[in-house]
């Protein structure tokens, strides 16, 4: 069965893809007139209340899940779950990506991880192509003339893509005493700036506050600035945000308490700072996903070998 979405922004993965498989696979024998065992899974409360023998889904761990374990079970056993006919091996793979990517009711489909063992099954359903992100939101196309006053500051605003509504914004060619209230021409392009760069520019923690006014930001790039920890505090909105460099920066541990609720950052790196081992290691817990690098790459030696 195909599945048409949409607004992969606004439609729960819970709602979409796995009631109405319980619903179809399972509803016979626990709905809430039969309610077999004691549980019931036509509906989520039913769900994740469990049965007389306790909570059937353990969010994070699906081989552990007493309802992965009986779905995966052959069809005639004892224990199998429906007990007349086996679960397709594609409706199986769906429900253990859930749990494993934390069994919630309101993720939606353009934010849930899909990993390339998924990817297969979700385009059976005709779910291959789903945008992600900041893409999955409709966005027109920015003011050309908010663009044009940007321009004349010395940033370059460059269009991610044709029929994109979403910019790039670098400060490369901005001169070197080039300040915070460059970045002002910005503010009334705030829903459509996407990435920034304002690496090896005098940028301090003013900036940052008017960064942390712009909703889609994904990639954010602040090496060598003068931002510190108390500046951090500023991006903790950006719920789109997935890249971060501070290198050589006056960042230390304290300022990455500020990123550890950025649900979507996937890559931080810190070399040249003040950060720690420690440090590190506390926010590796709260973004499991993520790439933290703390020490600089080794860089291949260039150095002309001797004939």
């Amino acid at each position: 069965t195909r599945i048409r979405v949409s607004n992969p922004e606004s439609t729960p993965v819970y709602d979409s893809l796995i009631q109405p498989l319980l619903t179809a696979r399972c509803g016979s024998c626990h709905n809430p007139e039969r309610k077999k065992g004691g549980l019931i899974l036509t509906t989520a409360d039913g769900l994740f209340a469990g049965g007389r023998q306790g909570k059937v889904i353990l969010p994070g761990r699906a081989d552990d899940s007493e309802l992965v374990i009986r779905l995966g079970l052959p069809s005639g056993h004892t224990d199998a779950m429906p007990p007349d006919r086996a679960v397709a091996h594609a409706e199986l793979a769906l429900i253990r990506w859930w749990i494993d990517q934390g069994a919630s009711r309101d993720v939606t489909l353009s934010a849930i991880e899909r990993p390339a063992s998924i990817r297969r099954t979700l385009a059976a359903y005709g779910l291959d192509d789903l945008p992600e992100g900041i893409f999955a939101r409709e966005m027109a196309a920015p003011d050309s003339l908010l663009v044009s006053a940007a321009r004349q500051t010395g940033l370059t605003v460059q269009p991610l893509g044709a029929n994109v509504g979403y910019v790039s914004v670098d400060a490369a060619s901005v001169p070197v005493a080039w300040v915070a209230g460059g970045l002002s021409a910005l503010r009334s392009l705030a829903q459509h700036v996407a990435t920034v760069d304002l690496a090896r520019t005098q940028t301090g923690d003013g900036a940052l506050a008017t960064l942390g006014a712009m909703p889609h930001l994904t990639r954010l790039q602040l090496a060598h600035t003068l931002v510190t920890d108390g500046g951090l505090q500023s991006l903790r909105t950006l719920k789109y945000l997935e890249y971060l460099n501070l290198t050589d920066t006056k960042i230390t541990d304290a300022g990455l308490r500020s990123l550890e609720q950025l649900p979507r950052l996937r890559a931080v790196y810190l070399w040249g700072t003040g950060v720690t081992e420690g440090g590190v290691a506390r926010l590796q817990k709260a973004l499991p996903r993520a790439t933290i690098t703390l020490s600089a790459p080794l860089l291949r030696d260039s150095t002309p070998k001797a004939p």
